[in-house]
């Protein structure tokens, strides 16, 4: 498996409630994410999630951007990407985590149990985005914050569309 080396920048990306931070225009592209090849392969290496119904929405409507497979791994391939649950007590919604192996998306139970299916999903599609290589915006799916969110932006697809 092919890897990029990913920097502590990105392990710390992560949405907390109420949390705004602008972003300028030609920060919102890192390079790094999960992407191996044209590929994400996801899996359950590094634990599992109970919000399957946001992390599959999520899946889903990135993989329907097209350019990047996002799929289940299997036995003949290595797995990229990981999701588990956590629990801790803070404003933390959610965190997309580079480590060495398959990388991780953390959903923290504390506030997700609390949120909308909606909020749940704008959670999910935003850390996706960080595995895709995606810095914060100041709008639209990648901007931090809780608020319900179930498509991309037209900003997000062309920045996609610009790297993919």
């Amino acid at each position: 498996m092919h890897k990029k080396i990913t920097t502590l920048l990105l392990a710390s990306a992560f949405i907390t409630l109420g949390s705004s931070i602008p972003v300028s225009a030609g920060t919102h592209w890192t390079g790094d994410g999960a992407v191996d090849g044209n590929e994400i392969r996801w899996g359950t290496a590094r634990g599992k999630t109970a919000y399957t119904t946001a992390r599959n929405h999520s899946i889903t409507v990135w993989d329907n951007m097209g350019s990047i497979n996002i799929a289940g791994d299997n036995a003949d391939v290595v797995e990229d990407l990981s999701f588990r649950d956590i629990y801790v007590a803070s404003s933390l919604l959610g965190r997309y985590m580079p480590m060495s192996g398959a990388d991780v998306i953390e959903y923290n139970t504390y506030n997700f149990t609390d949120m909308t299916s909606g909020e749940q999903k704008k959670t999910a599609l935003h850390e996706m985005g960080h595995a895709l290589g995606f810095n914060h915006h100041d709008s639209g799916i990648m901007k931090q914050g809780l608020f319900s969110m179930t498509t991309l932006d037209s900003h997000i697809k062309s920045d996609y569309n610009s790297h993919y």
